[in-house]
């Protein structure tokens, strides 16, 4: 099966050039990709769903794509679910905060990022939640900016893929080895959290003890897509 998503999640579509917000840090790359999505029509607490492009996965010498998509599937999730391997919330002026692992790093804090960072490297899908107001929409965003400072995870990371690992032998493993149990944030917590402390209530997962995952966003009936238009990169030299 071919794992590549169909438009508007990524596939850039034609249109004409369009504004471009100043806070989007346009690199080398970005301009020879040529596009960016037209993010004048998204709202603060969108949820943002990742995963990189093949040619980025065949340069990776270590595929933490390939074991987030493994752990997601053996989590029950569908293979066009666990395609995901990231999620991030939107929170306006073109930008997403996120809590990400870099092994080059000495710290991973959870952070503000320009969505353009991500563009020439992934394919992008917008989902949002219908008919959430737009106070409630800017109250999602507010939580998720105040986790900026907050460490990644890794050992909540590691903890949800041995937890994958186990659900395969559910019908003989007590519920609470299933459980996650290490806590700390890692990339669906900061979509998952700052819905849950807004609605009052678990957002997208069945109890407490379920799993939340990038696959989770995309499969859960909370959420809806938005379609992503796409807009040229006006020419600087004209």
């Amino acid at each position: 099966m071919r794992l590549v998503p169909a438009k508007p999640y990524g596939e850039p579509l034609s249109g004409a050039a369009c504004e471009v917000f100043s806070s989007a840090a346009l690199t080398t790359k970005n301009r020879d990709f040529g596009l960016l999505p037209d993010m004048r029509s998204w709202s603060p607490g969108d949820v943002i769903l990742l995963s990189p492009r093949p040619a980025v996965e065949a340069r990776a010498t270590f595929s933490k794509t390939g074991m987030i998509r493994d752990a997601q599937r053996k989590l029950g999730h569908a293979v066009a679910d666990a395609f995901w391997t990231h999620a991030a919330l939107y929170v306006g002026d073109g930008e997403i905060v996120e809590a990400n692992w870099d092994r080059d790093l000495d710290d991973n804090p959870v952070s503000r990022v320009a969505v353009s960072t991500y563009v020439p490297h992934a394919y992008i899908r917008r989902r949002t939640m219908p008919d959430l107001s737009e106070k409630m929409q800017q109250a999602v965003a507010d939580q998720a900016d105040l986790r900026c400072g907050e460490d990644y995870s890794l050992l909540a990371a590691i903890d949800i893929y041995i937890k994958a690992q186990l659900r395969q032998f559910s019908r003989v493993a007590p519920p609470f080895v299933l459980r996650r149990s290490a806590r700390g944030l890692v990339c669906a917590d900061i979509v998952s959290t700052s819905y849950d402390h807004v609605l009052r209530r678990p957002a997208f997962a069945n109890t407490d003890d379920d799993i939340v995952v990038p696959a989770t966003l995309s499969a859960t009936g909370e959420l809806e897509d938005a379609e992503i238009a796409w807009c040229t990169i006006p020419d600087k030299s004209n």
